[in-house]
């Protein structure tokens, strides 16, 4: 699908959304880039939920870094539009605000407390943004670096599971 060439290769088996640096005040990102993704990815879910064959109510995004920032971001601008996000290491940018609504998907918001690259304050705040924007949480801490761990991978499955959100 054409959405997603928008990828950027950084190296070998490693690919961003948008232009980030590291920087000792924290990541700096291209904001008309995050934006950009963001809103094609909202094109892609609304095309998506039009398919024959797919549950338009139980469409979840399940994102890990930069996938984790953009799905939170449509979670915030679109609340209706997915009914759950799994978030793994990820963060809130900074210029996103929350869009009222009385439909918001519900979040598993999972981070490594070790995590080098997206420190793990970044993801107790990411929990406070959302819960003070109304939404449900569950936030789970892990002993992790940047990465998806197996006990993600499994807390993920459990999750989706009991929501009945596949």
């Amino acid at each position: 699908n054409s959405t997603f060439n928008q990828f950027r290769e950084l190296g070998p088996e490693q690919f961003s959304w948008f232009p980030v640096r590291f920087t000792p005040e924290g990541p700096l990102h291209d904001q008309a880039a995050a934006e950009s993704s963001r809103a094609r990815i909202v094109e892609f879910v609304r095309a998506l939920k039009l398919e024959p064959g797919v549950d338009s109510d139980h469409v979840t995004l399940l994102g890990f870094s930069q996938g984790a920032i953009l799905s939170e971001a449509v979670a915030l601008t679109e609340p209706g539009l997915v009914s759950g996000v799994v978030l793994i290491s990820g963060r809130t940018l900074p210029e996103l605000k929350p869009v009222a609504s009385t439909k918001r998907p519900r979040v598993l918001l999972m981070h490594g407390t070790r995590d080098p690259l997206l420190l793990y304050a970044g993801a107790v705040q990411t929990n406070e943004v959302l819960r003070a924007a109304g939404y449900e949480v569950d936030f789970r801490s892990f002993d992790a670096r940047h990465e998806i761990s197996a006990e993600m991978v499994a807390a993920t499955r459990s999750w989706l599971g009991a929501s009945g959100q596949h």
